[in-house]
């Protein structure tokens, strides 16, 4: 037998516990996680939870956990308690469970409501510390539903993780009970570090809940009992060998302790494990559960046997007997395993001890499919008693069915954003005007009033990588809804940057043809792209690379409703982790109000009187905005901040019972209305506000009212006030984007407690008949001070599709104010120069206006939420007039109060966001504040959709005239052509160089080494390149695209793009790629690869002799930071000086930089070297060209001049190369993560400079 110490004297116990008191007194005891503890043990019957404790281990080839899991999410939906996760080491007998942290994790991603308790942690066999730290992991993944059941131990083998504990299991409990209680209370403890230093240890993250609840697992020692009382914790336990009165004298013991140490002695909370299993035919129950129940039994006590009595050895009979004698006995005193009268009865018996819990433990044995069922039964049982309540779910739907409106951005006439558009909806400001002036090329327009927006033909393209030649033939559409999108993100506080790759759904409804109307001449190729309507949508994912769904919606005017609708079942079912959900319609051509006039849609004068005696049409008006969405119980457990919740929507079509295609149903909307609700699990309450759709047509409006009355009527909603209200009037009907903005209407409404006027409305219709329905017509703004607001938004379209979206305030949050100290770090960003000027300017002045705001705030919301741009400007302040300040002078990039002296890690900080580093690595997370979005570059596209020059500056470079010269010469000749160098061994006799390339007919031996050589040094230089991951490969400079073409036919999975400066260079490429059948495959741009953005993302660049002949290199590898993305490789031949200053010859096109330039610049883009080869040698061997002088004395022709000082610049270049003045360079370099240190000690490391 195993030797223990002595226990702890009665007198040890006590002031222990008193210890352990002092430190619980700190935490407030009315937390949530101890409702159950002041329950009187004789006023309720127990609570019901689930236990997993014996499950087998099996053999690796099915998942121990798919049970759990979903036993889980069942008991969640009922309302059961807890569910409890054991500690089990190193037997097949309980051996899926040897962290029960990491299973809680995955509990707490599937459930809402149940608490998720570990019974239990083996302390003795942890330091505190880890303990404290995967808890708190599990509680903030749970939105705080962790408990914890502290054991000290048994099994002598799970000491093998902790043998020198074994001894003094229970004291080392005790005392890490006080460790764990320290730190998630937010203290520390004192341990030795590596080196032996005594250092004070706080554990992160921090946890949700101040405490979470606390039992001891307690079942043969009284002494535990006992002590347990007295530090006030609760008990875990169960039945071992004994029976109930045995508990029964145990409980007693516990709840006496409770009261010597001054605790409610019925306040303790008991749980109880039982073995459950529920069946009201019992034949068919004892055939189920004697086998794996004996079974079970079995292997208990193997394992007591073996742990504690190992000299004692049981044969078969003696196992069975003894089984078979505890299966009788368990059945009838000591489980909840039997019909449903006889677990009534085994209740009733619990809860006459004292039990306040009952932890059904359910995996002994049994399959899966019995388990569930038994345990449905189980809770069919419970549920039928008198005096049983389980714990009821709320009557709303869970929070995972609803989504969080994170983020808001849109542009309305009168509102350039959403707070000023709800400033409007508050002082009841109409935005109908006359067209502007020079918006549509026709003298007497059809639209004779609207609701215009600003600026249509402004856009940014650069941010977006879209170049200017693409961008003027866009469809405005597209262009607008990809600045909306970019500033809802900002307004959610998300970072294109940090959501690329990602699940990121979007649903956008369009279906303006206007432009096209507008548009009807265009040939240039990218215009097809740029017209369609589905590009709203897909080129949002396309430009943010974001791998969810990507929908444009087109059901008229119920579009945006019915865009939301798929967005919530989208983040429903998982489909995505975030939703864009946006809408977007402009008034280009007024072809579409000529027609829609002729149906006599319209009213006459331009004024939409919706609901008014005086009703005769709609306003047309245009509009474009985006919302953020995300599953409510994600947006809680990150912490974001929230507009409103979407709780539930519908979408139905009439069918063909409808009266007509083109005229609304009310049997069909009032179904829609019905549906939504239902879908939301509420029903309306006493007040409310409903965004009608409020065309302004007679039949439409009676149409909609009645349908709103019907629905009401069938719920049996208790609304008594609810206004019907409705934007239109005041902004137009908006079309695809008008279900968005009465979305955004219903949200300004519960999220600022106000219900907005129906402008329109003097003499309400008397067809109407809305008297007794609880609902009436909103005549004036009202101020809604309700604690819980609920609101609708509601839609039809012309060929009879109805939606219906309900929202909801957001629980209000109160935020603390972070703990840092003075001063602080704000970085303001701009895509170029003039855009960091620009967002500096619109920071200030809104800093101006809001001095009052909190600094530290202000810091963390531009440090963590504001995308990293290349140009980067720093403050370190002290206050935020010292921010607006020097936000307003011509300080920087680096600003420095005058208040802040001598503070060198701050500004250290500061100077390394400046360089580059991620500024998330300097700030912590507070509550937001909604700063000013990116100030977008005003760049003019004209409507009609106008060419730009595919080169934007307005001289051609010697660069492409060079390449055009070349071009032409080698046009007629067959078979790929490299146009680089060559690395040779040693100079060969007789070879000239220029000659080879001029003429490779005239010497085949030569042209043939050469070409083996150049295929040879590509080879060398892409050794190390993983394709089989490489989807999308860039080329910056792709000549003839003779690389692209042998990449891609090399590697089925690549897609190519390449760009190159000289027109004829892109014409011949773009036919060498059609006549290899790549054109579905390789695109070819005649583009400038420093100036003009990649389209897209791409996994591999390429550039092999270029980079020395772009003058603007920080725009090159801007451009290519932009375009890789993290972890994508950059593979470049390229050559650098190794002299103290760069070689600048722009008469031939070419800018060489310094190796340490070339180092540094790498670093700054967030490229780290690979590997770097130098073969300057071998290609200076290659430059040895005697017949030069010869080559170019045939040369003629225009450009002939040129030709013969690039090839006089060859042949200085490899003398350079020969005497070591000028590396010939083979690079690979890889692309760190957004916001990595920039490796510039490695990068100069790695090209041979001393540090």
């Amino acid at each position: 037998m195993t030797k223990h110490t002595q226990a702890p004297s009665r007198a040890d116990l006590l002031a222990e516990a008193v210890s352990l008191r002092s430190k619980l007194s700190r935490v407030d005891s009315s937390h949530s996680s101890q409702d159950a503890i002041a329950n009187k043990i004789d006023n309720s019957q127990p609570d019901l939870s689930v236990m997993f404790f014996s499950a087998d281990s099996g053999n690796g080839t099915c998942s121990p956990y798919t049970l759990v899991l979903e036993a889980a999410k069942m008991a969640d939906r009922v309302g059961m308690k807890a569910l409890w996760l054991p500690e089990r080491h190193f037997e097949p007998f309980g051996g899926p469970y040897p962290n029960p942290a990491v299973l809680a994790a995955a509990v707490a991603r599937e459930t809402q409501n149940i608490r998720i308790r570990a019974g239990s942690v083996i302390l003795p066999l942890h330091d505190p510390i880890e303990t404290t730290e995967a808890w708190a992991m599990v509680d903030q993944l749970s939105d705080g539903r962790v408990d914890l059941a502290f054991g000290s131990g048994w099994n002598t083998k799970d000491f093998s993780l902790r043998p020198e504990n074994f001894t003094d299991n229970k004291g080392i409990m005790r005392k890490g009970i006080d460790e764990f209680c320290e730190m998630w209370s937010g203290g520390s403890v004192r341990r030795r570090d590596g080196k032996g230093n005594d250092v004070e240890i706080t554990s992160y993250p921090k946890p949700r809940q101040n405490v979470p609840g606390i039992w001891i697992a307690a079942t043969g020692s009284l002494d535990t009992f006992y002590w347990a009382g007295q530090a006030g914790f609760n008990v875990l336990t169960m039945v071992l060998g004994g029976s109930l009165e045995d508990i029964a004298e145990k409980i007693e013991i516990y709840r006496v302790s409770r009261k010597e140490a001054g605790f409610d002695p019925a306040g303790g909370h008991v749980t109880l494990m039982l073995h459950s299993y529920v069946d009201e035919n019992r034949s068919r129950l004892l055939k189920r559960v004697r086998g794996p129940m004996t079974s079970y039994v079995r292997s208990a006590l193997d394992l007591h046997v073996k742990t504690n009595i190992p000299e004692q050895t049981l044969d078969g009979g003696q196992r069975d007997q003894m089984a078979d004698f505890a299966f009788e006995r368990y059945l009838r005193s000591a489980s909840l395993i039997g019909t449903p009268q006889e677990i009534t009865d085994m209740l009733a018996r619990v809860k006459k001890i004292g039990v306040n819990e009952v932890a059904c433990l359910l995996d002994f044995g049994l399959p899966d499919n019995h388990v569930l069922e038994g345990l449905s039964k189980l809770i069919e049982t419970a549920e039928g008693l008198k005096d049983f309540e389980l714990h009821k779910v709320s009557d709303r739907y869970p929070d995972h069915n609803k989504a969080a409106i994170l983020g808001i951005a849109c542009r309305f006439p009168g509102a350039s954003d959403f707070v000023t558009y709800v400033g409007n909806l508050k002082s009841e400001k109409l935005a109908i005007k006359e067209p502007p002036s020079n918006r549509w090329p026709t003298a007497k327009p059809a639209l004779v009033r609207g609701g215009f927006i600003d600026l249509v033909e402004y856009f940014d393209s650069a941010p977006f990588r879209i170049s200017p030649t693409e961008a003027a033939v866009m469809d405005p559409h597209q262009r607008l809804f990809l600045e909306t999108v970019w500033q809802a993100l900002e307004d959610a506080g998300l970072r294109p940057c940090d959501l690329r790759g990602q699940s990121i759904g979007v649903f956008v409804a369009m279906y303006s043809t206007s432009y096209l109307q507008r548009c009807t001449s265009n040939s240039d190729p990218l215009s097809v792209a740029g017209g369609l309507a589905s590009m709203v949508a897909n080129r949002t994912s396309f430009v943010f690379d974001w791998r969810g769904p990507s929908e444009t919606v087109d059901t008229a005017c119920s579009s945006g409703l019915v865009a939301v609708h798929r967005a919530l079942r989208a983040l429903r079912s998982g489909e995505c982790d975030i939703a864009v959900v946006g809408g977007v319609s402009l008034l280009l051509s007024d072809v579409e109000s000529t027609r829609l006039a002729a149906l006599g849609v319209l009213a006459e004068d331009g004024r939409c009187r919706a609901f008014d005696v005086a009703a005769s049409g709609q306003a047309r008006g245009e509009g474009v905005a985006a919302v953020v969405l995300k599953r409510w119980d994600m947006a809680k457990r990150d912490g974001d901040r929230v507009h409103a919740l979407v709780a539930g929507s519908a979408v139905n079509h009439a069918g063909g019972l409808a009266g007509s295609l083109t005229l609304p149903s009310s049997t069909s909307q009032a179904k829609t209305v019905v549906d939504a609700w239902k879908d939301a699990g509420l029903t309306p309450e006493e007040t409310g506000y409903v965004e009608a759709h409020g065309a302004g047509t007679a039949h439409g409006d009676r149409s909609e009212i009645s349908a709103l009355r019907s629905a009401f009527s069938t719920m049996k909603a208790k609304a008594v006030d609810w206004t019907v209200g409705s934007v239109k009037p005041a902004i137009g009907s908006l079309d695809a984007c008008g279900g968005i903005a009465g979305l955004i209407s219903a949200v300004a409404s519960v999220e600022y407690g106000f219900r907005p006027a129906l402008l329109s409305l003097k003499t309400p219709a008397p067809d109407l008949a809305m008297d007794g329905s609880g609902l009436r017509l909103a005549d004036k703004t009202e101020i809604w001070n309700d604690q819980f607001r609920t609101a609708a938004a509601h839609a039809y379209g012309l060929g009879g599709v109805a939606a219906h979206v309900v929202v909801e305030n957001a629980p209000d949050v109160s935020f603390v104010k972070a703990k840092t100290d003075l001063p602080v770090i704000c970085p303001v960003f701009g895509w170029d120069a003039a855009g960091l000027v620009r967002q500096r300017q619109r920071l200030a002045k809104w800093l101006f206006s809001n001095l009052d705001e909190d600094l530290y705030a202000v810091s963390s919301s531009l440090c963590l939420n504001r995308e990293p741009m290349a140009m980067r400007w720093v403050a370190v302040v002290n206050t935020l007039p010292e921010l607006a300040s020097l936000l307003s002078d011509n300080a920087g990039p680096l600003a420095i109060a005058s208040s802040v002296a001598n503070d060198d890690l701050h500004i250290a900080n500061a100077k390394a966001i400046i360089n580059g580093v991620d500024p998330k690595k300097f700030s912590i997370k507070t509550h937001r504040v909604c700063l000013p979005s990116y100030s977008f570059a005003p760049t003019c596209f004209p409507i009609d959709g106008l060419p730009v020059a595919s080169i934007r500056n307005g001289k051609r470079d010697e660069v492409a005239r060079y390449y055009d010269y070349v071009t032409n010469a080698g046009s007629g000749r067959d078979g790929p052509i490299y146009l680089t160098l060559a690395p040779l061994p040693d100079v060969v006799p007789g070879f000239s160089w220029t000659r080879t390339m001029r003429d490779p007919n005239a010497h085949p031996e030569h042209a043939a080494m050469m070409r083996s050589a150049q295929l040879e040094m590509r080879k060398t230089l892409l050794a190390d390149i993983a394709f089989e991951k490489v989807h999308r490969v860039l080329d910056i400079g792709c000549g003839f695209a003779t690389d692209l073409i042998d990449l891609v036919t090399q590697h089925a999975n690549l897609h190519g793009v390449g760009y190159t400066i000289a027109p004829a260079q892109a014409q011949m490429a773009n036919s060498r790629v059609i006549a290899a059948g790549l054109s579905e495959k390789v695109q070819i741009f005649n583009r400038n690869s420093s100036t003009d953005l990649f389209p897209g993302f791409f996994d591999l660049a390429i550039g092999y002799e270029v980079g020395h002949h772009i003058e603007d290199k920080q725009g090159l590898f801007a451009n290519l930071s932009q375009a890789l993305r993290p972890g994508g490789k950059l593979a470049l031949i390229d050559c650098a000086a190794d002299t103290a200053k760069s070689i600048h010859l722009p008469e031939v096109g070419s800018w060489t930089s310094t190796l340490t330039e070339y180092a540094d610049i790498l670093a700054q883009h967030g490229f780290r070297l690979i590997r770097v080869i130098d073969a300057s040698s071998e290609v200076g061997n290659f430059l040895v060209d005697p017949g030069l002088d010869s080559m170019l004395a045939g040369e003629s022709g225009e450009g002939a001049d040129l030709v013969a000082k690039v090839q006089y610049s060859w042949d200085g270049f490899g003398a350079a190369l020969r005497e070591g003045l000028i590396r010939y360079l083979l690079i690979t370099a890889e692309r760190l993560d957004e916001g990595a240190k920039p490796p510039v000690d490695w990068n100069r490391s790695s090209m041979g400079i001393e540090r």
